[in-house]
Formats: structure tokens, sequence, C-alpha cells
């Protein structure tokens, strides 16, 4: 979905192509290079009908505001653990603002990601990139340019213009993908944020 990982796709598809055809042709032929143990399937048809999907599921830890004043520029930190026994790394983030009084604009371009689970952060993730539908403006996808392994944790931060103008409880549905072709999203659960009216 985010990326193909299949060394030499097209190459590997030709080939894959020519002789799914010829078997089709001659299904005697076919039968035979089974029965003689001489057909195997290529790399690519092996891989691209798998889909991906986590053993372990992370798990969404943290949710934090750096301001939870309304009105105020704030950003949002949503932290995931991805455990040992995941058996796939963390290839992106996904989050979605559920219905409320009043929709977050998220300032995509000021994304963030780092190793840990702190607002002083660790290490820095290069993203490959962010970005989300136009007409939603609550929601907004993280993909990491290197996957995260297993047993890692990481901080996903995203910038808002502004906090919401209304006080309250506001919920953000937290997704993760794994690193792969053909891959099945993990939905982690709600992100919980409360915001103080401001007088």
């Amino acid at each position: 979905m985010f990326r193909q990982f299949v060394k030499n796709p097209r190459s590997a598809f030709i080939a894959g192509a020519l002789l799914s055809a010829a078997l089709v042709a001659s299904p005697s032929a076919a039968n035979e290079l089974r029965q003689e143990g001489a057909y195997e399937q290529t790399a690519y048809e092996q891989t691209a009908y798998q889909r991906a999907a986590f053993e372990t599921a992370p798990r969404l830890i943290r949710s934090a505001a750096s301001s939870s004043t309304s009105n105020a520029p704030a950003s949002y930190h949503f932290t995931v653990t991805v455990p040992e026994n995941a058996g796939e790394s963390l290839q992106a983030v996904k989050i979605v603002q559920q219905p409320g009084v009043q929709k977050i604009e998220f300032n995509m371009n000021r994304s963030q990601a780092f190793i840990g689970d702190s607002f002083a952060g660790g290490p820095n993730l290069s993203l490959a990139s962010t970005g989300g539908l136009p007409s939603a403006k609550g929601e907004v996808t993280i993909v990491f340019d290197s996957p995260v392994p297993p047993g890692s944790t990481v901080t996903v931060s995203v910038r808002v213009k502004e906090n919401p103008r209304f006080g309250g409880v506001y919920l953000f549905g937290v997704t993760a993908y794994p690193e792969g072709n053909n891959i099945d999203g993990h939905f982690l659960g709600y992100g919980r944020l409360h915001f103080n009216p401001s007088f």
C-alpha cells in the first residue's frame, strides 16, 4: 500500500505472466511439470497476494497535548509500542478525529516522529510522507521512511493550528499499518485529549 518490497518486480511479473500463460495454454504440460517437481512459483507469485498483518498488535499507550487551552496552538502526541513478537515492523500510523462538536485542523507539514514516549523525545525518525484527504480536516497518515522494528516505542507528534474553541474530551482513532505490499491496518483504540475553555 505504501511501497513495494519485491526485488526486480517487473522482471518477476513478466516471467510469472509468461509462465502462467504457457501453463494455461497447455494444462497437460502444467500437470507434468508439477508432478515432476519442475514447476516452482516465482518470488513475485509467492508474495504478491500474501497479506501482511501483525502477529501481535502494537498498543497505543499514551496520548497527550502540549497545551490543553482552547484556541491555543499545540502538538498532539500519540505513543505506540511495537511488541517483540509483533511479527512485522510498523510502517505507518493513521490518526482520525472522531465526530464531535468541532473539527480540528492538522498542520500536516509539521508532523514529526521520534523514538520514546516523552515530550522530551528521543532520536528523530525520518518520515517518508504525511497526508490525508483534503476534505477531512481531522485526519492524517504518517508513513515512516524506515519501518519501526519490533521491540520499539515510537511517538508521533502532529501539529494543529489551534485547539478547539469548545472545551471537553475529544477522541482520536489510531490505526497501525505493518510493513509490506498487501497490508491490513490494525485499529489500536482511541486517544483521549481534554481541552479547557479559555476565559
